[in-house]
């Protein structure tokens, strides 16, 4: 049995129902057979569940996240406007951080042996080049990347700056790549960004779940992970 589709739990239903599973299978198997897999980082932290189901996925890793929100509210609101008004490319809103509260609270309810594993930053902009490049100098290179934030259809071209965080054998994931439920896939980004290193797989006829936007963008320096993908996905992978 692939390792994603063994060890998945309900906590990503809506990933499952996209299909990205069918990508992370291959990749997750190759990657398993040169190394384990230790460091996974996946960007947009929410309610958690993605961050608690790869903790239970990975025994042996470390998990990340970064998230712009806050699970709590500074006690002089001026700090709070003050941060806010420093993120240039998205806005902070009430609802993102009543999800951080709920996502901060179900690491909480895990085991020690689960939430000693996760480590999130909170009040984090992902599309601060400089912010993230420390990121990277003190956390290091990542085994397996996931951007799940804003799911906007430019959104692929303002975070390249993440990419050397997988450095020459990790792999990026850009879920709902170029795409946004409302008015879907936008195939100029595609066209600005592919490259040798580059996939995008399709889900959208077969999705159950936000169809319109249901494709996986993917990078990676792993010429095994590649050459593997082109062979077992090929159908799945989007041609223009």
């Amino acid at each position: 049995m692939p390792y994603y589709s063994d060890n998945v739990t309900r906590n990503h239903d809506s990933k499952t129902l996209r299909g990205y599973g069918k990508v992370w299978d291959v990749v997750f198997d190759t990657m398993l057979k040169q190394r384990p897999i230790t460091k996974f980082l996946e960007i947009g932290v929410g309610g958690a569940t993605s961050h608690i189901n790869w903790a239970h996925m990975f025994p042996e890793a470390h998990i990340y996240g970064v998230e712009v929100s806050s699970p709590v509210v500074p006690l002089e609101k001026s700090r709070l406007r003050d941060y806010t008004a420093t993120l240039e490319n998205g806005e902070w809103r009430v609802e993102q951080m009543l999800n951080a509260q709920i996502g901060f609270l179900n690491m909480q309810y895990e085991p020690l042996e689960i939430s000693e594993r996760i480590r999130i930053s909170y009040m984090f902009d992902a599309f601060n080049e400089e912010l993230v490049k420390r990121y990277i100098n003190l956390n290091g290179k990542m085994d397996i990347a996931i951007n799940d934030s804003k799911h906007r259809q430019n959104v692929p071209l303002l975070m390249q700056h993440w990419l050397p965080i997988v450095g020459d054998s990790g792999v990026w994931f850009q879920e709902e790549f170029a795409s946004a439920e409302n008015p879907g896939f936008k195939s100029g980004v595609w066209e600005q960004i592919k490259s040798p290193n580059w996939r995008l797989f399709d889900f959208r006829e077969t999705s159950k779940f936000q169809y319109q936007c249901s494709m996986l963008g993917m990078y990676t320096q792993n010429q095994q992970i590649l050459e593997t993908v082109d062979k077992e996905l090929d159908y799945l992978q989007y041609k223009a």
